[in-house]
């Protein structure tokens, strides 16, 4: 990489390293998106074992597990409303994405506008 380097005009390496930089910020959000998925899929399925989960036998709850959310036939309800909740979040985020990159990439092309 160094003889690589050695060889190149001062631009070229400017251009390599935001080439870099790109790959790696899009590496990084990739990890953050997939974590942040991870974390909704197990949430999801933590509400959903405590909705809809059974009772446990030997213990003194019994089939009041959850009962405060499914008082009356509740249940549905409160698993929509999450369920909206967490795609309002996801919309949100993705639309923040969108925007920043456009933002970015106006930067960029003002910048290529300007001569140096």
């Amino acid at each position: 990489m160094r003889e690589v380097c050695l060889h190149m005009t001062a631009q070229e390496r400017v251009a390599a390293l935001h080439l870099r930089m790109a790959a790696l910020r899009q590496r990084r959000e990739r990890r953050k998106t997939g974590a942040l998925g991870a974390g909704c899929a197990g949430l999801t399925v933590c509400l959903a074992a405590l909705i809809f989960g059974g009772s446990h036998p030997g213990s003194t709850a019994g089939a009041y597990t959850g009962a405060a959310m499914l008082f009356e036939d509740a249940g549905g309800y409160v698993l929509s409303a999450v369920l909206a909740f967490m795609l309002g979040v996801i919309i949100t985020v993705l639309c923040f994405r969108i925007r920043t990159k456009r933002e970015s990439g106006r930067d960029d092309e003002e910048k290529e506008r300007k001569p140096q």
